[in-house]
């Protein structure tokens, strides 16, 4: 072989190498970013046996390239049990990985992308869990039109369950008038009063369908 020969392979590899540098430095410029598909931050999740389901799950994708190793955890005071991460194909690189809290209170959740530098990119999200959050009692009081009788209409259909968004609803309206306790299902009571009193102390309670009762609201009517 002679000199020419030489150069021009040595030359070879030189180009050679410097584009493999050039890759990998472009590569650099590309490692894997998390970003959760989530609107919020954070999110509750009820977590009462009279919910069907306990389990939340969480959708990331992960754009650049180069992430060699996916990591999920929480910190050392949550206390819940991670499914596997599952990778959902048809979307590319869109990931699904549910979450059991098994206490309540706030569980810190973190994604964690390692890519083939070691660099780490890292995410957290707050995961707020609860067993069941009271019912609301609301209390509209109406004169019906009659004069020959006081007789009033209570009206409790504005009361709602603090986690309806959960599947909560109310369950039983609980009516207080003077002396009289009056549970119901229904949301109104249509009552008559004597003639011969001044004054009567309103009062209703709630009930949701974790069996918990609201705080006593209370009013009172002057006749």
């Amino acid at each position: 072989m002679n000199c020419g020969s030489k150069i021009y392979l040595l030359f070879l590899v030189v180009i050679t190498a410097c584009d493999s540098t050039l890759e990998d430095l472009e590569k650099l410029d590309s490692f894997p970013v998390i970003s959760l598909k989530l609107d919020l931050e954070r999110d509750s999740i009820k977590i009462s046996d009279k919910v069907g389901t306990k389990v939340y799950q969480i959708n990331f994708t992960i754009s650049g390239e180069g992430a060699e190793s996916l990591t999920i955890g929480t910190s050392t005071n949550s206390l819940g049990v991670f499914s596997s991460i599952q990778k959902r194909e048809e979307e590319g690189t869109v990931y699904s990985v549910s979450y059991t809290p098994n206490a309540e209170g706030w569980h810190e959740l973190k994604i964690k992308a390692k890519d083939r530098f070691k660099r780490i990119e890292e995410v957290s999200f707050a995961l707020f869990a609860f067993e069941n959050l009271p019912p609301k009692g609301l209390l509209a009081i109406e004169k019906l039109p009659d004069t020959n009788f006081q007789e009033y209409l209570f009206d409790a259909s504005k009361s709602y369950d603090m986690d309806e968004k959960y599947g909560g609803l109310i369950r039983f309206y609980r009516f207080f008038i003077g002396n009289n306790e009056i549970t119901l299902e229904e949301s109104e009571l249509k009552f008559v009063f004597p003639q011969n009193i001044p004054a009567a102390k309103i009062g209703l309670q709630v009930m949701d369908n974790d069996g918990s009762w609201s705080e006593r609201v209370e009013e009172e009517i002057n006749f």
